[in-house]
């Protein structure tokens, strides 16, 4: 009611609804990264169904960046033993940061490769990349060089890659 008689009142209103919803998102990643916690649910499956599923909810965003969104995907990828869900969101937590990277434009390359046994995802991009003096904390929790977010997205990445009995490599350079 009062809202509608004095609008000084409305940037309240706008910053505790923009307050509220970073408040939701974090506690968000905070679940994200305790469910990654308990053991993953693995069933023989192929990788390339889930970089499409990520490029498919990221490309909206990518697009109003002005970002290529490239696929380079083997057709002779074998199944790999793996939790498709835990596998969306490791996948969608490094495209996010990829993509966060390159406000101005640029090209993200999502790469599946049979390695002898083994299934290779490549994520590369074009964006500002990471200092060298950082490369070693950035899958620490609560680490981040955002103003937003928790710091556990690549916490989350990496616990999940490792209940995946997989390896993970970064590379930057600024």
């Amino acid at each position: 009611k009062e809202l509608n008689e004095e609008q000084g009142l409305q940037k309240y209103v706008d910053a505790i609804l923009e307050e509220a919803i970073r408040l939701e998102k974090l506690v968000k990643q905070v679940r994200e990264f305790m469910n990654v916690h308990q053991s993953a649910t693995l069933t023989m499956d192929k990788i390339p169904p889930v970089v499409d599923e990520v490029i498919k909810v990221y490309k909206p965003f990518a697009k109003r960046q002005k970002v290529q969104i490239v696929k380079d995907i083997d057709g002779d990828t074998p199944p790999i033993n793996m939790d498709s869900a835990q596998m969306v969101t490791a996948l969608s937590n490094v495209v996010e940061n990829a993509l966060e990277s390159m406000s101005g434009g640029g090209t993200l390359t999502l790469g599946v490769n049979r390695q002898n046994n083994n299934v290779l995802i490549t994520v590369r991009d074009t964006g500002c990349g990471i200092p060298a003096e950082q490369l070693d904390a950035i899958y620490d929790p609560f680490v981040t060089s955002k103003t937003r977010g928790a710091g556990l997205g690549l916490t989350t990445v990496h616990q999940i890659i490792m209940n995946h009995q997989g390896e993970i490599k970064i590379s930057s350079q600024l």
